[in-house]
């Protein structure tokens, strides 16, 4: 388990995870920070929608920790955590299909309420620029095949190494660099098309 005075910072992510086996809560802690960010870039984008994206960071992570004594560090822990998520996104699609319908619907109507829906950091000029951007990309990254668009979400959003995106993408190491290629491709066609417009 390590020493009590042992920083956290010092220890890798599979010795943390083996630590919270014990109920050690300082180590998740420390593997929530390190990981939440990445988790919820990658969930946001997966699934469109950033309050969903939290609550799935949420859930993985008390997946993780009800998971946490079967654990066993055969592969990298990011692989485990990211694939624990895959499948907390997975559920989340076809249990609340009509929830995130629901929760479209009222942005929408927001917006044509003319309230807005982004924070109000910048000047009015800079976050529609912004919206108009996300937007874009969001389109765009709508328009690509499921299995292309979760493998460009594991690379260029958690950062994953194609070994990690292939095992939690459950695809050969091939298939994973010729959908990611085909991706970016379709991904660029898409916002030069809506550019050109």
């Amino acid at each position: 388990m390590g020493n009590a005075g042992e920083p956290m910072d010092d220890l890798t992510d599979e010795q943390r995870m083996l630590m919270i086996k014990f109920d050690n809560v300082e180590a998740f802690d420390a593997l929530f920070r390190k990981h939440a960010p990445g988790l919820t870039g990658y969930l946001w984008r997966s699934c469109g929608d950033r309050d969903a994206a939290e609550d799935l960071v949420q859930e993985t992570f008390l997946n993780l920790y009800r998971s946490r004594k079967t654990y066993e560090p055969t592969a990298r822990f990011s692989t485990w955590l990211y694939t624990i998520a895959r499948n907390a996104c997975a559920n989340r699609r076809v249990q609340g299909a009509r929830e995130r319908a629901r929760t479209r619907r009222v942005a929408e109507e927001r917006l044509r309420a003319g309230k807005d829906v982004a924070p109000a950091a910048d000047g009015p000029h800079e976050r529609a620029v912004a919206a108009e951007e996300d937007e874009a990309l969001a389109a765009g990254l709508e328009r690509l095949p499921e299995r292309q668009r979760e493998v460009l979400l594991l690379r260029e959003v958690a950062g994953l190494a194609y070994e990690e995106i292939a095992r939690v993408a459950r695809m050969p190491m091939g298939t994973v660099k010729t959908e990611l290629h085909r991706a970016r491709r379709r991904l660029a066609e898409a916002l030069a098309e809506r550019e050109s417009r």
